[in-house]
């Protein structure tokens, strides 16, 4: 049996979404209003399988290569928790320690826009909700247009969604 696909938040989608946010998260490192301690964060977008549609590093850690691959473990486990349970690891924490799991960061940093989760890690855990519902209201909006543009063109008439005519994202005009 073949293994449901996303129709429309793909590894193409959410790449644009994080090439979009890329510049408002480090416009964020670089305001003193927001006091972020470090130039870095590890993003992780998911899909509605659970599974990582997109990750990113940006910025670098002063602490080195190690510091970041840790901190991108912890982005992913902050995503699993709150895919695991429905609402944001932050609150997990605060509220569900029974929902906890061995292995299971301890830290709070997604979020979702209307069921689509995000996660960072890398500055204070409240900036790492903020990048994450940064990251996850502009993937819901390149989602929401994609479908828009899949439904006013030539498809209409058909019942249901068809991943076997695949619509690269960057062959739209808002891509380019």
């Amino acid at each position: 049996m073949q293994q449901p696909q996303p129709v429309f938040l793909t590894e193409p989608l959410a790449g644009r979404a994080l090439n979009i946010a890329e510049p408002l998260i480090l416009s964020m490192f670089n305001s003193r209003e927001m006091g972020c301690k470090r130039g870095f964060v590890h993003v992780v977008i998911l899909d509605a399988l659970g599974n990582i549609a997109a990750e990113r590093t940006i910025g670098q850690a002063p602490e080195g290569a190690e510091f970041e691959e840790q901190c991108a473990r912890i982005a992913r486990s902050k995503a699993q928790i709150h895919f695991r349970t429905g609402i944001p690891s932050r609150m997990v924490h605060e509220r569900r320690p029974h929902a906890l799991l061995v292995g299971d960061t301890h830290f709070g940093g997604s979020y979702d826009h209307d069921g689509l989760i995000a996660a960072a890690s890398g500055v204070q855990s409240y900036f790492d909700e903020t990048i994450a519902a940064t990251v996850a209201a502009i993937t819901w909006g390149l989602c929401k247009d994609m479908q828009e543009r899949y439904l006013n063109g030539d498809h209409e008439d058909e019942l249901f969604y068809d991943r076997q005519d695949p619509m690269p994202y960057s062959t739209h005009k808002s891509a380019q």
